[in-house]
């Protein structure tokens, strides 16, 4: 379902991220897909998510997953784009570290040190960012750029199991989210870009002992005048 609206979403919007705008007209399109690395969340005494209590302090390890994402947007002069973007990410849990007791159903379950977790985490963001080219955007067949941008993440997270003890809990909420961004695109022609892009993401989603979610995001870009 959230894949489905993601795409649909961002099909809709014409896709697209930063690129030099052509002869005869400043906007553009792009789309971006590669993976997605989620910093460790960490956990304090008495945490309380996916309808699992913990009581003790450690970590939650994530694997690397993938997100694909898509812009419209408008050179505003040589040297600023505005764009609004939306985009997908999943990503599975690792592990949990620590010297805890997980608590779900009234069944405890005891960690010291590690343990399993079979479950993920799956995000839909909106994101508007403001882009710039420092070098100008019809400077070169080279253009690095750097942006920023605020928006919205809707996360929905899925626990089946830590260990042995079955959890199957899910929650979903809506938070604020927050970018970093630099990349670098190089002209096919005047209206057709492919480049690269890392992203630093931000999340205000630390609640019920639980930190602020942060990510990282390599992708590949095609980007596009129209």
């Amino acid at each position: 379902m959230i894949k489905k609206f993601a795409l649909s979403l961002m099909a809709s919007m014409s896709v697209a991220c930063v690129a030099q705008a052509g002869d005869n007209s400043p906007y553009y399109g792009r789309v971006d897909g590669g993976i997605v690395i989620a910093e460790d969340t960490s956990f304090s005494s008495s945490a309380t998510q996916y309808g699992v209590t913990v009581n003790a302090t450690g970590n939650i390890e994530k694997k690397a997953g993938y997100t694909i994402s898509g812009a419209v947007g408008r050179h505003m002069n040589n040297l600023v784009a505005l764009e609004l973007e939306a985009g997908y990410s999943k990503f599975d849990y690792d592990k949990v570290t620590g010297n805890l007791t997980a608590s779900a159903g009234g069944t405890n379950y005891v960690v010291n040190g590690s343990a399993d977790i079979d479950g993920s985490i799956q995000t839909v963001t909106a994101i508007a960012n403001a882009i710039f080219t420092p070098l100008g955007n019809k400077k070169s067949r080279l253009s690095p750029f750097v942006g920023l941008g605020i928006g919205a993440v809707y996360s929905k997270d899925t626990i089946d199991s830590i260990g042995t003890l079955q959890v199957n809990g899910s929650e979903s909420d809506t938070n604020l989210i927050a970018n970093a961004i630099v990349g670098l695109d190089y002209a096919i022609n005047k209206n057709t870009y492919v480049g690269a892009k890392y992203r630093y993401l931000w999340a205000n989603t630390g609640q019920n002992g639980f930190d602020d979610m942060k990510a990282h995001t390599l992708t590949a870009n095609v980007t596009f005048n129209f």
